[in-house]
């Protein structure tokens, strides 16, 4: 299993930023890396989402949610 982590410092209100990391299929607006991402119907939010992304490359990433601190933080 590979592990990422990373931060940031976005001068915007918590609200608008959660509302935008939250909608995991939104990615591919603002990660130049992905092309296209995906969930399963049901899948969205929460503990247990799952996202599949397209990379560059045709490299495909499956990544599934297993902590959900709402509007704050996911793992």
């Amino acid at each position: 299993m590979i592990r990422l982590s990373g931060s940031v410092c976005i001068d915007a209100p918590v609200d608008m930023v959660w509302s935008s990391l939250a909608r995991l299929e939104d990615i591919e607006i603002w990660s130049h890396l992905v092309r296209r991402a995906s969930c399963p119907h049901g899948r969205s939010r929460g503990v247990g989402a799952e996202r599949t992304c397209e990379l560059a490359g045709n490299i495909i990433i499956e990544e599934r949610w297993i902590a959900w601190d709402e509007g704050r933080s996911f793992a």
